[in-house]
């Protein structure tokens, strides 16, 4: 009887009381506020502290270059294009980064089973994860939005109005670009339900629309600057990048229109053109919502089995091949790393397409200056964009409750952990060698140098990654969203391998501007480098081999 009496008091509840308990009890379970209130393991709320500061780091460092890049904007007299620049990379940066787990957080299959057959309503469930999602995307769209816009106020000298209408705008920025990652996230998850490899279908269709953007950014750079041949100082340049990404974002527009002159109907239309397409979406969703959660649920019917010849193969192969089979059914775990590989080739290859004579008109440099200084740069690039896409920072994490089949198992941990960076090799290296072509194509390729120090390079981030994530591990996880996007160990790692780049860098760049035309000390340095890359890989993946799995409990 009490439990009917109970089931009716939620059944009765409204739905704005819905949303806010499900948004309450969502926030905790994601940013792990009841193991730190509840729990007597004080090593979790060290790591939730820990992950905290790591990503206030690396929030840090992006505020940095976006201000440096709206006062180069400003600098070079294209300070008008500041706000726009700013919706533009804020849209761009919470559709990309949202489209990767819109999708999974809206229809998470394991708590979906636990929350359908409660008396709640579909609108509330859809709501209150979106707005864990607004929430997060908020964060970030103020980090680009904010440090750019204070710039532009001190450089430019609005009008006074200017600081007040951003920051009335600021709430709506990230809602149109979040929707539309949502609607094609579910999309993406329903084109592979029911499927028997379901994981590769959203794979297949997130790097397609990768290759999309990285085709549009190839068609923006070869046009900009034809449309109008006097472009060619930095700031005209830059201005007519911000025009043409404008004319493929209109609301960018509308928005840069609203705060500079203080418009109020282009800011009008930009508020209610982001605030109505979320009621259209739950309009929508909410009626079929079961329907769509039912469907994506669903797997696909096993074929019948037949034994086939059976052969022995060495642990860490099979290892090997389970890890491969592993990362590639999580389409959140491949998208999180295969997409910073993509970006790696396409920043290679629109620097190639753009070429080094127009770069070098809008830099105001010699032309000989600026195939010099990509020639020594990109090989450090390549390792810097590998170090990001690291499969191997959460390749533990990822084994979750499934840990105890490896603890039971007669298998060493040096044998798993090689699987583990294989499939990093196995990741990187056609990238990298892409990459390769692409800065040889462009003029800057520099003997086999610029192909070895990031493939030599991938070794150590290899075991970079397995080593930060063996000390700090995250078993308990209910969604691999969770672990692939808010592991303590994915930030601290990136940090890790980005710095370890920064003295091979220094080193190469003194004997290039230092010590120029000596050729035995760039190949000692050159040499040195390569050497010590691969014993550091080496010692610190023996490291890792040497903990037990007993010490992981």
């Amino acid at each position: 009887m009490k439990r009917n009496e109970n089931s009716g008091g939620q059944a009765s509840m409204g739905l704005s009381a819905q949303t806010i308990l499900l948004i309450r009890l969502k926030l905790r379970n994601c940013l792990g506020l009841n193991e730190v209130i509840h729990g007597k393991d004080g090593r979790k709320s060290l790591r939730l502290t820990g992950m905290l500061v790591a990503y206030l780091l690396l929030g840090g460092m992006m505020i940095f270059y976006l201000a440096a890049a709206a006062f180069l904007l400003c600098l070079t007299g294209a300070g008008e294009s500041v706000p726009a620049f700013a919706a533009l990379v804020s849209g761009g940066v919470i559709f990309i980064f949202s489209f990767l787990k819109a999708g999974p957080l809206l229809f998470d299959a394991a708590d979906l089973e636990r929350l359908l057959p409660l008396p709640l309503q579909p609108v509330s469930i859809i709501v209150s994860r979106f707005f864990i999602l607004y929430a997060e995307e908020l964060f970030f769209s103020a980090a680009i939005v904010l440090p750019t816009s204070l710039v532009y106020l001190v450089m430019e000298r609005p009008g006074a109005g200017f600081l007040l209408t951003t920051l009335l705008a600021l709430p709506f920025q990230p809602l149109l670009p979040l929707t539309a990652a949502a609607v094609l996230g579910t999309l993406v998850l329903a084109a592979g339900a029911g499927m028997k490899h379901r994981g590769a279908v959203p794979v297949i269709l997130t790097l397609g629309l990768s290759m999309l953007v990285v085709a549009g950014s190839f068609a923006l750079s070869f046009t900009v600057g034809m449309e109008d041949p006097d472009v060619g100082e930095l700031g005209g340049l830059l201005e007519a990048a911000v025009a043409a990404g404008i004319r493929f974002y209109p609301p960018a527009g509308l928005y840069a229109a609203g705060v500079t002159d203080q418009s109020i109907l282009p800011l009008l239309l930009f508020v209610v053109l982001s605030a109505g397409v979320f009621p259209v979406f739950v309009a929508a969703a909410g009626p079929r919502f079961r329907k769509i959660s039912a469907v994506l649920i669903q797997r696909s019917a096993g074929k019948r089995f037949q034994m086939g010849v059976q052969r022995l193969n060495p642990v860490w192969r099979a290892e090997y091949f389970r890890e491969l089979r592993r990362y590639f059914s999580s389409h959140i775990y491949v998208s999180n790393t295969l997409v910073i590989y993509v970006l790696m080739l396409a920043c290679v290859a629109a620097l190639a397409v753009t070429g080094n004579e127009r770069i070098a008109e809008a830099m105001q440099l010699p032309e000989e200056e600026i195939r010099r200084m990509l020639r020594v740069s990109i090989p450090f690039m390549l390792a810097f964009l590998a170090a990001m896409g690291n499969t191997t920072t959460v390749s533990v994490s990822i084994e979750g409750k499934q840990l105890w089949l490896l603890q039971s198992l007669p298998v060493r941990p040096q044998e798993v952990f090689l699987g583990k960076m294989l499939v990093n090799l196995t990741v990187a290296v056609p990238s990298v060698l892409l990459s390769v072509l692409a800065a040889a194509l462009g003029g800057w390729m520099d003997g086999i140098w610029t192909a070895a120090f990031p493939l030599v390079f991938l070794w150590p981030l290899s075991a970079i990654g397995i080593w930060v994530n063996l000390k700090l591990p995250s078993f308990d996880w209910e969604s691999e969203t969770a672990v692939v996007k808010q592991s303590l160990s994915l930030p601290i790692s990136m940090l890790a391998g980005s710095v370890s780049v920064l003295p091979a860098a220094g080193a190469v760049f003194l004997v290039e501007y230092v010590f120029a035309q000596n050729l035995w000390a760039e190949l000692a340095v050159k040499g040195g480098i390569l050497i010590l890359a691969i014993l550091g890989g080496t010692l610190l993946y023996r490291s890792c081999c040497r903990v037990s799995w007993k010490a992981l409990e």
